[in-house]
């Protein structure tokens, strides 16, 4: 099974990265509203002997409530070659914190890494008919700061379709 450990984000969140995509000119992926998360670490295939390991381990991560705001507008992997638009968020140093103790919880199950760049995806670039004018724009976009309040992290499975992936809520893990 695939896991990945992420933050929910709020419906009002939801909403508004929504009205983002319908700003977007020519560009086909844009992720599901019910598929919008923060994806703290993605373990990949898992075997399902081990999850129950992987939800221990889970259990025991410990940290506080904190706010985040959304931020700007990114990309991966270059403004040369766009793969992937998404919204930034503020602070970073929460997110990042608990991203390292989980990372850091899993490390017997998945390498730790240190390249996180906390993000909600908005689309996954596959083709755009006028790359330049997608750069300006996204350059150019002024992101509405929605705060919203972090109080635990979810454990899903995703299960890739032809429709896209269908993630299943595994454990929940509250502050």
């Amino acid at each position: 099974m695939r896991l990945f450990v992420a933050l929910d984000v709020p419906k009002e969140v939801c909403d508004y990265l929504v009205s983002l995509q319908g700003l977007f000119p020519d560009v086909a992926g844009f992720v599901f509203p019910k598929s919008f998360h923060l994806t703290l670490k993605f373990l990949g295939d898992v075997s399902f002997e081990r999850l129950e390991a992987i939800k221990k381990k889970l259990a025991g991560v410990e940290f506080q409530s904190f706010s985040l705001s959304l931020s700007k507008l990114g990309v991966f992997s270059s403004f040369k070659h766009v793969n992937v638009v998404w919204v930034g968020v503020v602070p970073e140093e929460p997110v990042i914190g608990l991203q390292k103790k989980i990372s850091l919880a899993l490390k017997d199950f998945v390498p730790v890494d240190d390249d996180f760049v906390p993000h909600l995806t908005l689309a996954r670039v596959k083709f755009v008919k006028d790359k330049a004018s997608l750069v300006s724009f996204i350059k150019s976009l002024h992101v509405k700061q929605l705060s919203f309040v972090v109080s635990g992290f979810r454990l899903y499975s995703s299960v890739l379709t032809p429709e896209g992936p269908v993630y299943n809520v595994e454990a929940v893990f509250p502050f």
